[in-house]
């Protein structure tokens, strides 16, 4: 739940520390992820799942990041205008800073070349997913108001693209273990990574040039192959209603409508997660305003 900062004695601790940690730890999982951005694409691309969507998903991370930070600044805001701002409760933005974090830790492991660091990856990420989606089920936005609704916002896209991750990157485990080398779409830019030789560099780019012409003339593979979405679009709609937020599936639809040879109307396995995803925002938003009606608003 939301703090209120005018009935909190030590407003300093209550308004800033759990902020700041949430910024710091965005900031350490920016810092890894452009580091370490080249090699993820790599590793993604040499064991790509078919539900994989295309690489402009990733442009959720501008979102997440841009909207984290605003957050922030709220959040410290607050202090000068209470009766307009709020600050989330200690423990969700303990659960935030540990979900970004985690995310940093995980960009390190998943660029180890090695089944078992892809395993370990998963692990980290179903770790942070857990501690979004439960920081996001402890803070109840939806019963705060729209000054709660607005400032827990970017902690529920947050958990619902830690859960897409999370699913794609166990797909990447299993592939890792049980199939050769894939070499599709990898369309990531080339950057260079400072502990690299010349010579170490170059076969990088060589690499990345094969896998983009492999994708320009490679076949889709069957729709079937995308099954899993259908469970992980029922996982986060079940998340979404038990956690009374109707954002948390947003993420997923997203990556959805980037599925590669999407068609309207979509196939048979699309549809069913399209479904489940939107099932899961409507049920959240009627759970919602069941406890509006039941309970007025703090």
């Amino acid at each position: 739940m939301t703090l209120n900062i005018t009935g909190t004695a030590d407003v300093t601790s209550v308004a800033w520390i759990g902020p700041m940690a949430v910024f710091w730890t965005a900031v350490c999982s920016y810092v890894s992820t452009r580091v370490w951005n080249r090699l993820i694409g790599e590793m993604a691309c040499r064991w790509r799942v078919a539900y994989a969507p295309d690489n402009r998903v990733y442009a959720i991370w501008v979102v997440l990041y841009t909207a984290t930070a605003i957050v922030v600044v709220l959040q410290w805001l607050a202090l000068a205008v209470p009766h307009a701002l709020v600050v989330l409760d200690w423990w969700t933005n303990a659960g935030w800073a540990a979900a970004w974090l985690l995310s940093a830790v995980w960009v390190v492991l998943f660029d180890k070349e090695e089944g078992c660091n892809f395993w370990a990856s998963a692990l980290v990420l179903l770790a942070a997913s857990a501690s979004a989606v439960a920081a996001v089920a402890s803070e109840g936005a939806w019963q705060t108001g729209a000054a709660g609704v607005v400032t827990a916002a970017p902690l529920a896209l947050l958990a619902g693209w830690l859960l897409v991750a999370a699913a794609l990157n166990i797909g990447t485990a299993l592939r890792s273990a049980s199939a050769p080398e894939d070499c599709r779409a990898y369309v990531h830019g080339v950057h260079k990574v400072l502990w690299l030789t010349p010579e170490e560099h170059a076969r990088r780019i060589g690499r990345a040039l094969v896998r983009e012409e492999a994708a320009r003339t490679g076949a889709l593979r069957s729709s079937w192959e995308r099954a899993p979405l259908v469970l992980l679009a029922l996982v986060v709609a079940a998340l979404a209603f038990v956690a009374y937020e109707p954002l948390l599936p947003l993420p997923l639809l997203w990556a959805l409508l980037l599925q590669p040879g999407l068609r309207c109307p979509p196939r048979a396995v699309e549809a069913a997660a399209f479904a489940a995803a939107i099932a899961g925002v409507a049920l959240a938003a009627v759970r919602v305003g069941d406890a509006h009606a039941a309970t007025p608003l703090r």
